[in-house]
């Protein structure tokens, strides 16, 4: 069967147009909690005829105290400006088939969907990877089957995935675990992290085949939090938020040198100085030959803002991979702190994304002000220009809005973005402040 494939370094997806000048932001849906969902951490997927998929990771029931998460399908109305309408498609119990997906979703060729969950799962409780099988009748029941389930550190396996798999060509499904693998150290002992693969069944209901790729090194921290691309020599590349000498961070490949032996090379290591970035939970964005992303913090002058960076290949066999930091956050006194979130690209090489915090509201978490914001970084009209950031939303929060959005941005409806924030929205969930369960959003030029 053919599967979508994992990103190629040379090509990216691009809208037909650009988001520019005052953009208009949307609520469509508003999460409540109870037997709905709450708290969306990761981003949408788009399916046919313009259907939207995601998970949150509370709500819905099952045995944790405020629910374990959800798989849910948002509709489009069928006449302009109606209502969109929302389906919880899965509500996860906790036991064997997982708890609380950070992770969002990649579907198939057929319209399955595919994810994982941080938690629950066998053994451990150290989550799983599922599939989620649409019904052969519309209106029916989609049908949950856990892929594996994780073994954790004891076993020397992967432990609390936070994003989720993707396919190659031959439908095997690659991804990352934040923990597992290799304890870290006596106080961190659930481990340092793992890539792994997932290889399809020989014969349909079979059992899929986990192969541990990588196991990261205590004496780097590792730590990958994001999901990872390929290019057309099936090389993987991503990122690992604590990873690196300086414990900030790294960018990553990882290639097969032969059959059951990956070898992995460091293309950056952040230094978490104020002309650098630190703390890497988003993944890369390819366009153009190289590779985008951002920085949590560690980036600012003055605060701990973030960054975004671009890193180039080399420009001969063996040389290094430069990175270019394109803008820093302010940081400091409750602005914006860099994206958790990937980027997405636009129309000329336009770069899009969403912080947690900063740009307004009456939001604070872990001591960031503010309910998140939308930017764009546009490039510069010659080589060796400066990028321009410009603020396309400031979340307000509260009933009226969402806040503080974790997620990465999808195109769909032509040149609309489409996103989540983890609170905010009229739900009556009592935590992040302030008050709400979180929001699914449209923003249109």
């Amino acid at each position: 069967m053919k599967h979508l494939l994992l990103s190629a370094i040379v090509t990216v997806t691009v809208a037909s147009s650009a988001v520019a000048g005052s953009p208009t932001e949307t609520v469509i849906y508003n999460f409540q909690g109870g037997s709905d969902g709450s708290y969306p951490y990761a981003g949408l997927v788009k399916g046919p005829r313009g259907v939207l998929y995601g998970t949150t990771t509370e709500g819905g029931g099952g045995s944790c105290a405020g629910g374990c998460g959800t798989v849910f399908q948002l509709t489009p109305s069928s006449t302009a400006g109606g209502a969109w309408v929302e389906t919880v498609l899965y509500r996860f119990t906790g036991g064997s088939d997982g708890a609380m997906p950070w992770a969002g979703l990649i579907l198939d060729d057929a319209g399955n969907l595919y994810g994982a969950t941080t938690f629950g799962g066998e053994s451990c409780g150290c989550g799983v990877v599922f599939k989620l099988a649409r019904p052969a009748t519309a209106g029916s029941s989609w049908t949950q089957s856990v892929l594996y389930s994780f073994k954790g550190v004891r076993a020397g396996d992967g432990n609390g995935p936070q994003a989720a798999p993707v396919f190659d060509q031959h439908g095997n499904l690659y991804g990352t675990t934040y923990a597992g693998g290799i304890p870290c150290s006596d106080s961190a002992p659930t481990g340092c992290g793992t890539i792994y693969r997932l290889s399809p069944p020989a014969a349909a209901g079979g059992a899929w085949t986990e192969t541990v790729l990588y196991r990261f090194d205590p004496s780097f921290a590792g730590g990958p939090a994001a999901p990872l691309i390929a290019d057309s020599q099936g090389n993987l590349y991503g990122t690992a938020v604590n990873d690196g000498p300086y414990g900030e961070g790294t960018a990553y490949k990882l290639s097969q040198v032969s059959a059951g032996d990956w070898e992995r090379t460091v293309l950056h290591a952040f230094g978490g100085t104020s002309t650098d970035g630190g703390y890497v939970s988003a993944g890369l964005t390819p366009t153009g030959g190289a590779l985008y992303g951002a920085t949590e913090g560690y980036g600012g002058e003055v605060g701990d803002g973030g960054t975004v960076f671009q890193l180039t290949p080399p420009a001969s066999p063996g040389g290094g991979w430069t990175e270019t930091v394109l803008y820093v956050f302010p940081g400091d006194n409750g602005d914006t702190r860099g994206p958790f979130g990937s980027l997405v690209v636009g129309p000329t090489g336009i770069l899009y994304g969403m912080t947690p915090s900063g740009g307004g509201g009456s939001c604070k978490v872990g001591g960031w002000l503010g309910c998140g914001t939308v930017f764009q970084l546009a490039p510069p009209a010659s080589p060796g220009g400066s990028w321009t950031h410009t603020t396309l939303h400031q979340f307000a929060g509260a009933t009226a809005d969402g806040s503080i959005p974790y997620g990465s941005l999808i195109f769909a409806a032509g040149s609309a973005l489409f996103g989540t924030t983890y609170g905010g929205g009229s739900g009556t969930c009592s935590q992040p402040s302030p008050a709400g369960c979180g929001t699914v959003f449209m923003l249109t030029p």
